[in-house]
């Protein structure tokens, strides 16, 4: 499902966002996780906006927000971590109420439920009924 801008439908009147460096070309609206590559220095003094990279979610487990920005690789993007947005739902359907978590696939979400691997890592409760490759309104806080 393509999916290349964000909705941000209210930001709670406190944006809760970091800035870091893109490791991959990432569209507005895309799920994060942080990727292998950053590396803080030894002392507080050394740190940088790059020394955090993030790649595009492909897990369901480390989601860590959503990118406010689209970007290419190297670039600065600024990653939301607590918001109303819009987002894509995967193939089951989601129910308004429900924790969601990252489906790890195509920048979708889907329910939190035990599986064989154990409890989807929530990243925020759905506000609306999302049908199967619909969208949700979420209230996201990763």
């Amino acid at each position: 499902m393509a999916y290349d801008q964000l909705l941000l439908l209210t930001d709670n009147n406190c944006l809760k966002t970091f800035a870091c460096k893109a490791n991959a070309t990432i569209s507005g609206g895309q799920l994060l996780k942080f990727s292998e590559n950053g590396t803080i220095g030894s002392r507080l003094s050394t740190y940088t906006w790059d020394d955090i990279t993030v790649d595009v979610c492909d897990s369901a487990e480390n989601c860590v927000g959503v990118a406010l920005n689209t970007t290419t690789s190297g670039n600065a993007v600024t990653v939301l971590t607590d918001g109303f947005v819009i987002l894509p739902v995967g193939s089951s359907v989601v129910s308004g109420g429900q924790l969601v978590s990252s489906a790890g696939y195509d920048n979708c979400i889907i329910g939190c439920f035990a599986n064989a691997s154990g409890t989807k890592i929530p990243i925020g409760r759905a506000f609306t009924n999302g049908a199967a490759l619909g969208y949700a309104v979420v209230n996201l806080h990763v």
